[in-house]
């Protein structure tokens, strides 16, 4: 794994006027982190130093974690990095791992097309279903009343892979259930399947 050590510089700046007088004015301490390359890899604000620094010190935490191959701190730190490749190579590595709430957000991702990735209904449906697979519930919510032997009920899931499955041809579905019947935790990087893109 790569070295993780990590210099954060902690400073004050000015605040302006630019929003309006009293929520911008006065100063607000920052903390950007640095990987030993120069790299940056997060930068947080708050008025209160001792909140910001509470707030680097879990994040340093998280990212140690995720280096040291946790999945769900994989999927955590996704959230902070600037450059979003590096937000997607976390997001990825979480969901290798098995990790259903990364699955999900990786289907989101290829089903919305969002950068840095195309869209991509065959790979959205994959994941999503693996998510689904490990109890991960995402999809879109119906009106409509399900009649249940407790009475009527309200509202209705459907899962993401479903409305997906409708916006694909037959032949994307059933190459989409191969991949999901042949997937294995670590056996494909989330961006790496040569799968034609659907759009």
């Amino acid at each position: 794994m790569a070295n993780m050590g990590i210099a954060i510089i902690v400073g004050l700046i000015e605040l302006g006027k630019w929003v309006s007088e009293e929520k911008t004015q006065g100063k607000a301490y920052f903390a950007v982190a640095y990987s030993p390359d120069g790299e940056m890899k997060f930068y947080q604000r708050s008025h209160d130093k001792n909140l910001l620094l509470s707030q680097v010190s879990k994040i340093v935490q998280i990212r140690k974690r995720a280096y040291e191959g946790d999945p769900e701190a994989m999927h955590s730190y996704a959230a902070f990095p600037e450059d979003r490749s590096e937000s997607w190579k976390w997001l990825c590595r979480a969901a290798n791992q098995d990790y259903p709430k990364a699955q999900g957000l990786v289907g989101h991702y290829y089903r919305k097309g969002l950068d840095p990735i195309k869209r991509n209904l065959l790979k959205a449906y994959v994941w999503y279903k693996l998510a689904e697979s490990n109890g991960f519930q995402a999809g879109e919510v119906t009106s409509e009343y399900i009649i249940t032997e407790a009475g009527p009920q309200c509202c209705k899931l459907i899962p993401f892979s479903e409305t997906l499955a409708n916006e694909m041809t037959p032949s994307e579905v059933a190459e989409a259930k191969r991949l999901v019947a042949e997937w294995k935790p670590n056996s494909a990087q989330c961006d790496e399947w040569t799968s034609p893109t659907a759009n």
